[in-house]
């Protein structure tokens, strides 16, 4: 008798066709970056950038991102403004950790891996890409589906395309094609058994 493989086999391309890719980080956000580092944008085209820039900043508590803008085109930062982020970065990572801990310690895998994938993306979302990859590297490790696995990846593709970091990139797009190989290999083996005459006959007993 032929083992039930194609119930794992359909949760796998579940797991894929019913992730969302994310978001996070807005890549607006790095297209005014662009244009306010960029020499020979005009210095209105500069003006209302930043403008708009120092709004989405405010709006996503960028906080890491915040000095990292100042320092990339020279100003000097608020520094009003980049403590009250920083304060709510703080804030917001604490109450995350809580719930990780908390996770960890009353709810199953599930919920750790969810735990896990919100400080991920509130990092990401704040532009801390270094504390961003290490978490979405902890998620990666507590996450089982390869679904899940994948839409990680993605999620680390576009943090390297807003930071134009050309290594990030390559690195996940070869990672996720590995795991793309994967899905594709046990889809196409649960093609071969579920045209299997052997495979027919004992779905019929």
């Amino acid at each position: 008798m032929i083992e039930k493989a194609p119930d794992t086999t359909k949760q796998l391309i579940d797991d894929v066709e019913k992730e969302v890719i994310s978001k996070i980080p807005n890549l607006d956000i790095a297209q005014l970056r662009f244009l306010l580092s960029h020499p020979d944008i005009d210095s209105k085209v500069k003006k209302d950038s930043w403008e708009k820039l120092i709004e989405l900043i405010k709006e996503n508590e960028m906080g890491p991102y915040y000095k990292l803008v100042c320092t990339d085109i020279g100003t000097t930062m608020n520094e009003s403004l980049f403590t009250d982020l920083k304060e709510a970065n703080e804030k917001r990572l604490k109450e995350i950790n809580d719930e990780i801990a908390d996770a960890e310690q009353n709810l199953g895998e599930s919920e750790v891996r969810q735990a896990y994938l919100r400080k991920s993306e509130y990092l990401c979302k704040i532009g801390d890409k270094d504390a961003a990859v290490a978490s979405f590297r902890q998620t990666y490790e507590k996450t089982v589906g390869i679904g899940y696995r994948i839409d990680l990846i993605f999620n680390l593709i576009r943090l390297g395309l807003f930071f134009l970091d050309h290594q990030l990139i390559n690195a996940n797009i070869a990672k996720a094609k590995n795991l793309m190989e994967q899905v594709l290999a046990v889809f196409t083996k649960f093609k071969f058994l579920a045209g299997h005459p052997y495979s027919r006959q004992s779905s019929t007993t």
